[in-house]
C-alpha cells in the first residue's frame, strides 16, 4: 500500500510542467506590448521632429501637428518611406502686407512620402490640401460684414456682403453677392448681384452697383500659404471659404 502511495505521488508531474505554458503566453503577451510601446513612443518623437522640420522649412510660427499612417511605424522608418503622412496647420495669416487675411485651418495629405533617417528633410511625391477661410476672418479683411449668400441658379455658392454706401450723396442700405474664384493664386469676387433695401424688383442703377460691388475690394493675394502648395480652386458654403491646393515632389528641408 506503501509503495503504491508512493507512486502515484511520484507520478504526479502533468501539471507543473502544463504550468509552464501560460507564462510563456504571459511572457509573449509583454514583449509584444512592449514593442508596441516602443513603436508608438518612437511615432510620437517621429511626428514632432518632422514637425518641427516643417516648421523651419515653412517659416511658420508654430509647429504643425504630424500624422503617419501605418503600422508599424519602425519598419517605415527603417526602410525611410511611407504611404501617407498628414499635416495641419492652423491660424495662420496669408496675403501681402497691408492686406492679409487669417486662414483657420490647412490640412494636407501627403503620398509617397520619402524621409531621411534624421528626419531634416521630407518629401512627397504628390500632395493635395484644403484650406478654410471663416466668414468673420474675411469680415475682418474686407472691412464690412462678410456672411455666406446662397447658392447661384447653377448651385455655386456665393458670398455676401451687407452694408449702407454714399451714391451722390445719398446713404443706400443693401447688399452683394458674388460668386468666389481663383485667378493668379488671388481670391476674387465676381459676378456680383445687388439687392437694394425697399427697392423690390426695382432695376437697380450702374453707380450703385459698382458702389456696392467695390465693397468686396481687390483681388485678396493668398500667398504664404504653407507646404509649397498651389491653390487650384475656391468654393464657398455655410461654412466659409474653402480653397482647394495640390502640388508634386513636395520637399522640406530643416537647415
Amino acid at each position: 500500500m506503501i509503495g503504491a502511495v508512493s507512486g502515484s505521488v511520484s507520478g504526479y508531474r502533468g501539471p507543473a510542467r502544463r504550468s509552464r505554458w501560460p507564462r510563456a503566453v504571459i511572457g509573449l503577451v509583454v514583449l509584444v506590448a512592449l514593442l508596441v510601446a516602443v513603436d508608438r513612443i518612437a511615432l510620437v518623437v517621429a511626428e514632432h521632429a518632422a514637425g518641427r522640420t516643417i516648421q523651419v522649412s515653412q517659416h511658420l510660427d508654430r509647429t504643425p501637428s504630424v500624422s503617419v499612417a501605418g503600422f508599424p511605424f519602425l519598419t517605415q522608418l527603417l526602410a525611410g518611406h511611407f504611404g501617407q503622412v498628414t499635416l495641419a496647420a492652423s491660424d495662420l495669416t496669408v496675403g501681402q502686407a497691408g492686406r492679409t487675411v487669417r486662414v483657420s485651418t490647412v490640412k494636407a495629405d501627403l503620398h509617397g512620402v520619402g524621409v531621411a533617417r534624421d528626419l531634416s528633410s521630407v518629401h512627397a511625391d504628390t500632395a493635395g490640401a484644403t484650406a478654410e477661410i471663416s466668414y468673420p476672418d474675411l469680415s475682418a479683411t474686407l472691412g464690412v460684414p462678410v456672411s455666406y449668400g446662397g447658392p447661384s441658379p447653377d448651385g455655386v455658392g456665393r458670398v455676401r456682403a451687407r452694408k449702407s454706401v454714399s451714391v451722390a450723396g445719398q446713404q443706400i442700405s443693401g447688399s452683394v453677392t458674388a460668386e468666389v474664384k481663383i485667378e493668379n493664386g488671388a481670391l476674387r469676387f465676381v459676378s456680383p448681384v445687388v439687392s437694394v433695401d425697399g427697392a423690390g424688383a426695382a432695376a437697380v442703377p450702374q453707380s450703385v452697383v459698382d458702389a456696392f460691388s467695390s465693397l468686396f475690394g481687390d483681388p485678396l493675394a493668398l500667398t504664404r500659404l504653407p507646404f509649397g502648395l498651389t491653390v487650384r480652386s475656391v468654393t464657398a458654403d455655410g461654412q466659409g471659404v474653402h480653397i482647394t491646393l495640390a502640388g508634386t515632389d513636395v520637399t522640406f528641408d530643416r537647415p
